[in-house]
């Protein structure tokens, strides 16, 4: 994806088995230079993340942005995330106002752009390692779970929102500024 808007699992998500969003195997490859990625609902009963992405090769720049929820994602939604490839831009969405939790899955996690946490929506670290590259702005929930979360950013980094943010073990591994408002 080059740009545009891409929407996953708009109407259903009916193979549990298979993430709804799902690139993975030898000669998959995942590109995702431009526009903006939705993940709209998990599977009725996952038994692996709705968001599986674990390609050959990838390719992913800052210009683009991954939001999991949409604005018709259902009540109770709890869209997993296994990918272990850089995300840009992440943003727990709950433009549909059904309060969703995005969860993390079996693998460390690593944001290389901001990670936004909607009002009414949950970032679930799952005790897993989360990395963030640049501002964390946290206007939901954030549930560490035992977590460490790391800021390495090359550039200024800003943790703020309008919630309090409970991390429970927080390293800041650069020598950029690093501001804590609203926390």
């Amino acid at each position: 994806q080059s740009g545009g808007v891409v929407v996953v699992g708009n109407n259903s998500a009916p193979e549990n088995s298979r993430g709804v969003f799902e690139i993975a195997n030898n000669g998959s490859r995942f590109n995702l230079t431009g526009g903006t990625l939705y993940i709209n609902r998990a599977q009725s009963s996952p038994q692996i993340a709705a968001f599986y992405l674990d390609p050959q090769n990838s390719t992913v720049n800052g210009d683009a942005s991954i939001h999991m929820g949409y604005s018709n994602t259902p009540a109770s939604q709890e869209i997993g995330i296994y990918s272990t490839v850089d995300l840009p831009k992440l943003v727990a969405d709950n433009s549909s106002g059904n309060t969703p939790t995005i969860k993390q899955w079996v693998v460390p996690l690593t944001v290389t752009d901001t990670l936004l946490i909607q009002a009414g929506a949950e970032f679930d670290a799952n005790g897993l390692d989360l990395t963030i590259n640049g501002d964390y702005i946290n206007d939901g929930t954030f549930t560490p779970n035992g977590n460490t979360t790391y800021f390495n950013g090359t550039t200024n980094q800003v943790v703020n929102g309008a919630n309090t943010t409970p991390f429970y073990n927080l390293t800041y591994g650069s020598d950029q500024d690093f501001s804590i408002t609203n926390d």
